[in-house]
């Protein structure tokens, strides 16, 4: 009788470390796919932002005529970006964006710097009826916001210093 208490002792103690084995090797797996899982999503996700920035980041350094200025500045109506356009003369080479050109938020139109589309870099929005008059100065060749549609500009994308998000395309002309 005393070996059979024995014997079902250690056949429980066998059972209950290998049941502790199994349970631990099964918590590692988990920690390790989960480990894995949560990498893909990250990087998943940098993907995602990347390809919807790039619509921005395109222009970041390039070279483009007035004329696709101006159709930038329709195809961005609607979103929350500045599409700020300096149309003086650049006499040396443009590497930042100049965020005076919009005066806390609202662009200064009338002059030669003049921001357009819903949002300056301060992030203040105007009312729609001072976008229109903002575009229409854009075509007027009277005016120093005349963006002359065969003039060539320079882009750069404007982050903003805190959260690192696109706050808006800058344009600089060049010739």
């Amino acid at each position: 009788m005393g070996n059979d208490n024995a014997s079902a002792a250690l056949k429980f103690a066998v059972g209950l470390v290998v049941t502790m084995i199994l349970v631990g090797i099964i918590i590692v797996a988990f920690s390790f796919a989960r480990s894995h899982a949560n990498s893909a999503i990250s990087s998943t996700s940098k993907d995602i932002s990347q390809i919807e920035e790039s619509r921005y980041t395109m222009y970041d350094g390039a070279t483009i005529t007035g004329a696709e200025v101006l159709n930038l500045i329709k195809k961005f109506e609607n979103e929350n970006v500045c599409v700020a356009v300096d149309t003086t003369l650049a006499t040396s080479a443009v590497t930042t964006v100049d965020t005076s050109i919009t005066n806390s938020g609202t662009p200064t139109a009338g002059t030669a710097t003049t921001a357009y589309i819903q949002e300056g870099f301060g992030g203040k929005k105007h009312k729609q009826e001072d976008e229109a008059s903002y575009v229409r100065l854009a075509k007027d060749t009277g005016s120093a916001s005349y963006i002359n549609p065969s003039s060539e500009y320079y882009g750069l994308v404007a982050y903003s210093s805190t959260s690192g998000a696109i706050q808006g395309l800058y344009f600089k002309r060049i010739h």
